[in-house]
């Protein structure tokens, strides 16, 4: 803010007051320090005043955004004027990511260099054949390729994608809300009716069956019937982009969903010793095959753990372990090729654990 000649003044009238207002150089010297200190004081306020108060004589404050008006009536009735400003805008918070954790690891002939933190993983490592540094994230992205980069080069060139990364995602939107943890899932607060019918069928069919309800039956079908939360536009659109195409491998979902709907090693019940549950214990993999392939037909579609990821470990997994349950014979010729092609589908487009980035597999493979 520019100081008007009237604010010079009263800030030199009260260096002299301060001084004693007696004539002489010590008393003009202490004027020409209020005089600067004024200037510098007003040229931090953020501008023109918003605002002018004053108080008349019987000790009523009058305060009023009209500057010019507000200031005219407190001068003409003798009283002292007081400039209000606005506060300052508030300065963006200033974040300081952690550094990138990194490790290295032995590939055959090269040290990859793994830098981890939040979830992101960099690879970093000296190219095969011609000179520098290549960096890649996750299974296909290279954020340095430089025939002139340096293992300083490469780590900084990760450490400043990582940070932007972070930068982003403080200052973008939240979506989606709370995030769920994995083996959660939303719930509506109040029973829908295709929950309650879904409880009631498999009450009526434990019954038919054991002789009793079987709680984890009835529980997992409620679960599995209850409506699925709306997700964003660009979470549909990725999870649309996997809808289930293939028939065969659909029709193997659902011949395991229903054999696994209950297990068949389980002894049953005995109205003498209750249940006799599952005779083959901690090896059975009925229970922990059933909710996977039941959930993918539910939704026509295969939901993400981790974003990160092209599909599912979880349905690699599935097809693996469907395949090598039913191996016995207990699935048709059809169902079990059906497996198979969806294996080495989802073999072809999803990593393993600890399989190196595409970038950094064909440096070691042209070798």
């Amino acid at each position: 803010m520019i100081p008007t000649p009237e604010m010079i003044e009263a800030a030199k009238a009260k260096g002299r007051e301060i001084a004693g207002n007696q004539p002489g150089a010590l008393v003009e010297a202490f004027a020409e320090v209020a005089e600067a200190g004024a200037i510098a004081a007003l040229s931090l306020l953020p501008g023109d005043p918003v605002a002018v108060m004053w108080v008349d004589s019987t000790g009523c404050e009058h305060v009023t955004t009209d500057v010019e008006r507000g200031k005219a009536a407190a001068i003409s009735s003798g009283h002292e004027v007081h400039y209000l400003y606005a506060a300052p805008a508030p300065q963006p918070v200033s974040v300081k990511a952690k550094s990138l954790e990194w490790t290295v690891e032995k590939r055959h002939s090269f040290n990859i260099h793994i830098g981890r933190g939040l979830g992101l993983k960099y690879e970093a490592a000296v190219k095969a054949y011609s000179p520098g540094w290549i960096v890649t994230l996750g299974p296909t992205e290279v954020i340095l390729d430089n025939a002139d980069a340096l293992e300083e080069d490469a780590k900084a060139a990760a450490q400043a994608d990582y940070e932007s990364r972070i930068c982003s995602a403080l200052s973008s939107p939240v979506e989606g809300g709370t995030e769920i943890p994995e083996g959660w899932q939303l719930v509506p607060n109040k029973l829908t009716m295709e929950m309650e019918k879904a409880g009631q069928a498999e009450a009526e069919e434990c019954e038919r069956i054991f002789g009793a309800a079987v709680a984890r039956d009835i529980y997992s079908a409620m679960i599995a019937s209850s409506p699925k939360p709306p997700v964003s536009s660009a979470s549909s659109a990725e999870i649309e982009s996997l809808r289930v195409e293939n028939g065969e491998f659909r029709q193997a979902l659902e011949k395991i969903a229903n054999f696994t709907a209950r297990c068949e090693h389980d002894g049953g019940f005995d109205r003498e010793i209750g249940p006799i549950g599952c005779d083959l214990g901690d090896k059975c993999v009925c229970i922990g095959i059933h909710p996977i392939a039941s959930g993918a037909l539910q939704t026509g579609s295969f939901s993400f753990r981790d974003e990160a990821e092209v599909l599912p470990q979880d349905i690699i997994n599935l097809v693996i372990t469907a395949r090598e349950a039913f191996d016995t014979g207990m699935l048709p010729d059809d169902e079990s090729h059906a497996l198979d092609k969806a294996l080495e589908a989802f073999s072809s487009r999803v990593p393993y654990e600890n399989e190196p980035s595409p970038a950094l597999q064909q440096q070691e493979e042209g070798k």
